[in-house]
């Protein structure tokens, strides 16, 4: 018989519900904060472009028929597909050795 702990994880905004959940749901992992940094960088780039776009509109329509015309002109799916085919493999025992170095590191705490 397997004695597992089961925690739920309910998305909620009020400030009494989080404090009842348990604390080790609140501690930042690396993977919250890299999607936080990408969260950040990516609204501020989108920012950069729509500032950009509104100064100089001209330059910004150019630059998107180029960029339009280069990806129906090259080969970016072929390319984009044999990077995913190389990448696929790889995943598997990534995430085998993620959840090790999980069940390890939650045996030692």
């Amino acid at each position: 018989m397997s004695h597992r702990k089961h925690h739920s994880i309910v998305a909620t905004s009020e400030p009494e519900q989080l404090e009842s959940q348990p604390a080790e749901l609140h501690v930042p992992t690396a993977v919250d904060e890299a999607l936080d940094n990408v969260k950040t960088t990516t609204k501020r780039a989108m920012d950069e472009v729509m500032a950009y776009t509104e100064s100089h509109p001209d330059r910004a329509l150019l630059y998107a028929v180029t960029a339009g015309y280069a990806l129906r002109v090259l080969p970016v799916a072929r390319i984009l597909g044999g990077v995913v085919r190389l990448a696929v493999p790889l995943v598997k025992p990534a995430i085998l050795y993620y959840g090790i170095t999980k069940i390890i590191a939650s045996r030692r705490a």
